[in-house]
């Protein structure tokens, strides 16, 4: 039998999580305008959890999706994305974490990423709570690595679903 864990969220929040859904930045709107939004599984804007919004969130998944701007790479910024990072996680929540820069010179690349990650999680449900596995977490870790880029001489595989909907 699979526990889920509840995911709470502070609902004093909701007035600013609406006023960042209006004015996503330009990568926000970018990712998603022309991936998001028409996902087969369903992706939340600014959505809250615990005491954060995040930028984008799958529930089926239990993954979120964060777009970082240059105040995320400052000594404090990157220690606050470090505690929510593992807050999130206690819920069993995957955080990846793409820059700015990542959406404007590799769009293709972080769709893949997100498209791929969606898939596993939704294959394994990594998070769910079983007898056997209910004293550990599973616990991710924040995506800042490059995202992959097409190379020609990679060996041919399955289409990803970004893939598919633009061949």
């Amino acid at each position: 039998m699979e526990n889920e864990i509840s995911v709470k969220k502070n609902n004093s929040l909701l007035k600013i999580a609406k006023i960042l859904r209006r004015n996503m930045t330009r990568q926000e709107k970018h990712l998603w305008y022309d991936f998001l939004r028409r996902y087969p599984q369903k992706i939340y804007k600014q959505r809250i959890i615990d005491n954060f919004i995040a930028d984008f969130y799958c529930h089926e998944a239990r993954l979120v999706i964060e777009l970082d701007g240059s105040q995320h790479y400052t000594l404090k910024g990157k220690s606050l994305d470090e505690i929510r990072t593992r807050i999130i996680e206690q819920y069993g929540i995957l955080v990846l974490r793409f820059s700015n820069r990542d959406i404007d010179d590799n769009f293709e690349g972080v769709c893949s990423t997100i498209d791929r990650t969606i898939q596993e999680r939704i294959d394994n449900k990594p998070w769910t709570l079983s007898p056997a596995n209910a004293g550990a977490l599973p616990k991710g870790e924040p995506f800042d690595k490059s995202v992959p880029t097409k190379s020609k001489s990679e060996p041919q595989k399955s289409l990803s679903l970004w893939e598919r909907w633009h061949a």
